[in-house]
Formats: structure tokens, sequence, C-alpha cells
């Protein structure tokens, strides 16, 4: 196996991680310095090396408030990487991996073996945490406001993605998971009947083994609609920490093509009803189709496809049932339609639209 040229060396990294431990010392001598600053002139890769040490190191801090972050990567960043260009004679990172550890070394980390000892271990074990952390994170696929799109999935699975959503994948053996971090997703699966699909939503799991079904994750719940074949819904209730107290029922619900669930933030279905497929879709067309639905509701789905929000600074105005079909490009035939309305009208600022009771 070939040796990855921009590899750094280990005795590099270890270099690096003795001289973080020095720089951050509250007194560092001028003599210290003076050496620190030639063993960074002396390779790009030792600059590299030393971003990198304090790069984990800030990463460690995210993770352990209790560690103390490196205030030397900007000093770093502004002021040693100029150094790089001054080298002389320049080194090709083949040739600096090379060098031997005792190059410009480190001198008070021989009175400090112990702490010296920590920090590398401490930086070797975080260098292990990191790649295992980014191998075992599943892909994550996220749209901006307005943008759709479309994954096709390893077992020719699809995934259509509507405006401001996220998901999480991993293909595993003996099941295909999906996470709904956010927003809507229409699901064609491919069938597979070793492998079931299987659907995360909050506190809502969707399982399927080949069939087609929406699943929109809101902030009041979760809405599965089924298009073909069937699904089993399965809700989780929903435990206050405080006080352990279950405010909905683990259950089981089995959806077949035409229907849809409604599951509420507790757990508990709140609605197993017929549907209006076609309706619960449309935004694959760039539309939104509204029965009866109150205004509130209305805007509360156009935000999501806007830049600029759409506010009701009258709350019974968002009692208006709408019943209306928009296309979600822009807000102005939403605003048009409530412009009609009686004592009605829309104000803009740089801020927000905002829907008020005229004066």
């Amino acid at each position: 196996m070939s040796r990855d040229p921009h590899a750094i060396a280990p005795q590099i990294s270890q270099a690096a991680a003795e001289w973080f431990i020095i720089m951050r010392e509250p007194v560092v001598s001028e003599a210290d310095r003076a050496a620190f600053a030639a063993w960074l002139q002396a390779s790009p890769v030792h600059v590299r090396a030393y971003l990198e040490v304090t790069r984990l190191w800030g990463d460690a801090a995210q993770l352990d408030p209790e560690l103390p972050v490196a205030e030397d990567f900007e000093l770093a960043a502004a002021n040693v990487l100029p150094m790089r260009e001054a080298v002389q004679p320049r080194k090709d990172a083949a040739t600096a991996s090379r060098e031997p550890a005792s190059a410009a070394p480190p001198r008070k980390t021989r009175r400090r073996p112990f702490a010296v000892a920590a920090s590398i271990a401490l930086m070797a074990g975080l260098v292990g945490a990191a790649i295992w952390w980014q191998f075992h994170q599943p892909p994550t696929y996220i749209t901006d406001v307005g943008e759709q799109r479309v994954l096709t999935l390893e077992d020719g699975s699809i995934i259509r993605l509507n405006s401001r959503s996220e998901v999480k994948v991993r293909m595993l053996p003996t099941q295909r998971l999906i996470e709904l971090v956010d927003g809507q997703a229409l699901f064609e699966v491919a069938k597979d009947a070793q492998r079931p699909f299987i659907v995360r939503s909050g506190n809502v799991t969707t399982r399927a083994v080949g069939t087609q079904f929406d699943v929109y994750r809101k902030p009041t719940g979760t809405v599965v609609t089924v298009v073909e074949g069937q699904v089993e819904v399965r809700t989780e209730p929903a435990v206050r920490k405080a006080d352990a107290d279950i405010a909905g029922l683990a259950l089981s619900v089995s959806v077949k093509a035409g229907e849809q669930v409604i599951v509420g933030r507790a757990g508990a279905v709140e609605q197993h009803r017929d549907a209006n497929v076609n309706a619960a879709t449309r935004w694959l067309q760039q539309e939104l189709v509204f029965e009866e639905q109150p205004l509130s509701a209305v805007v509360e789905e156009f935000n999501r496809y806007q830049r600029i929000p759409i506010v009701l600074h009258d709350p019974a105005l968002g009692e208006l049932r709408v019943n209306a079909v928009f296309n979600t490009t822009g807000p102005e035939p939403l605003l048009r339609f409530v412009g009609r309305m009686e004592d009605v009208q829309v104000e803009r600022t740089a801020r927000e639209i905002r829907i008020t009771r005229k004066q």
C-alpha cells in the first residue's frame, strides 16, 4: 500500500503537540519563542501539524468545557502562516515527512514528561475519535429555502426532499434507516423483503418494504400519507424528563394507500383518515393545496418557502378559513388572496411581511 505523500509523520505531530504545550504556558521565554518560530519556518508541514493540533484541541474543548481552548490559533493563522513563504530552502511534503523528530526539539517538554505524555495521548485519542466519528456518521442531505432535491439510494429507492428539509441515510445489511430531521420527503421504496425501509421522524417510525409514502415533520407532530402500498406507523410516547409524565401511548397503526395518519408531538395518533393524496403531494409541482385550513396554518406552511417571513399581527386573523391552491415560488398569490379579505391589509418591511387589520 503506497504512503500518502501529504500525510504528516507521527514524529512531526508529536513535536507539534509538545510545542502546543509550551506555547500555552502563562510565560514563554524569548528563547522558546525563537525556537518555536525556527521550528515552524523549517517546513510548511510543521505549520500544518501545529494548526491541526490547535484545531483538535478546540474540538475537544467543545466536547468537554473543562478543557482549555488554544488561544494561539489566530496567532498561528495570522502570523505563522506567512512564515511559510520565507522558508529557505523550500521542502516538499514527502521530504518534510521524513524529518527526524529531533528537528528543533521543544526543550521544556523534557521537564514535564507526564504532561507531554498525557497531551500526546489526548491528541492521539482525538485523532482516532475524529476518524471514527466521521466514518460512522450517516450521510446527511439538506435543502435550502425553495429548493427541492431528488436522492437515489444504492438499492434504487428514491427520496424527494421538499424545501427546508433534512434527512440522514444509513444503509445497513439488515435494514435501511432514514431519519427525517426536519421538513418533508416523499419516499419511493425499492422492494427488499430482507431489509425493511424505516423512516424515523421524532417519536414516529414508519416501516415499509416496497411502497410510496410521504412524511412531513412539523413542529406540532408528524403527518404520514401513503400513496401506494401499505406501511406500519409506530408511535413512541413522549416522556418529559422532569416528572417522567407519559403524554402518549405507544402503538402501531397500519396505514394503506390513500390513508393518512397525524401523530402529535406527545406521540398519540390524533387522526387516521382517508387522505387527499394529490393535495398532500402537490408540493412536488411547487404547489400547496389548502382545504378549510386556518390562515395561521397557511402562513406557517408558506414561510417554509420564503426567506422574508409572513407574520400575522392580529392572532384573530389566523382563524380565517382558506380554500385555495398557491404556487410556492413566491408569496404574491397568497398576499393577493389575503388582500381581498375584508378589513385585512398587507404591509411590507425589510424584515417581514405583515398581515394586519385595517385601521
